[in-house]
């Protein structure tokens, strides 16, 4: 996906330096109801969330600064505070922060309701429960 490593290198021509997110930054707040809800911090403008898929739809909402979220097959998104984009599932997508302080939520079905079968991350969530 070009457009983000784009954004990467006009961020790196501006001083900002951009890296990938930690798994610090990215927080599972776990499930409320049905609704999984996990939260992602980008410290300064440039940092990135490089692409990945899951075999469930799911909502990323930007609660605070602006994001380049980009899908594969859709042309790339800015996505700003308050607002959000819908990302079907198995989607190849990544995000960039065009701000410093961006935060994103992303939120999904834990359960499909039409089988009622639970999706991937809600298993991966549980195998890394230890019951003592």
């Amino acid at each position: 996906m070009m457009f983000v490593e784009d954004v990467i290198k006009l961020a790196e021509e501006k001083g900002y330096k951009p890296q990938e997110i930690k798994p610090r930054d990215i927080i599972e707040l776990g499930d409320f109801g049905n609704i999984w809800i996990r939260r992602q911090t980008y410290e300064k403008a440039g940092f990135f969330h490089h692409g990945h898929k899951h075999d469930h739809d799911h909502v990323t909402l930007v609660v605070q600064g602006k994001a380049l979220i980009e899908k594969e097959g859709y042309e790339p998104q800015i996505v700003e505070a308050e607002d959000w984009t819908y990302i079907q599932a198995n989607v190849h997508h990544e995000i960039v922060a065009l701000e410093d302080d961006t935060h994103i939520f992303c939120l999904f079905a834990m359960r499909d309701i039409e089988t009622d079968e639970v999706v991937e991350a809600k298993r991966k969530w549980e195998r890394r429960i230890t019951v003592v």
